[in-house]
């Protein structure tokens, strides 16, 4: 869950809850906040020629956006060839990009 600027926001569960599965429905998410999935794609979910998801990922990462969860794919193939203090940078801008109306700015490195 994203707040306004940018921020995340901790999801606290409870002993049980983090036992058993959560639904996103049950999530309470604050007013003037988003939602977000990010989602690893495998490589048998990549097309092979080029940075595109599959049609069935894609089916589904649309199913999860129908639900109002903006979802950040994340390919396996660019994540395996990311050095360790790039990774965050790299999600953060990704992020950056799904949500420009968040109005992230201090939080996020420039590209």
């Amino acid at each position: 869950v994203m707040r306004k600027g940018g921020y995340p926001v901790a999801i606290n569960l409870t002993a049980t809850e983090a036992v058993n599965r959560i639904v996103t429905e049950d999530i309470q998410v604050p007013t003037d906040s988003k939602m977000m999935a990010v989602l690893f794609v495998p490589t048998s979910m990549c097309a092979a020629n080029n940075e595109r998801v599959k049609g069935l990922f894609r089916l589904q990462v649309n199913s999860i956006e129908a639900l109002g969860i903006s979802v950040v794919p994340v390919l396996q193939p660019i994540w395996n060839t990311l050095p360790d203090f790039e990774r965050i940078p790299y999600l953060m801008r990704a992020i950056r990009e799904k949500l420009p109306s968040m109005e992230m700015t201090s939080t996020v490195t420039p590209m």
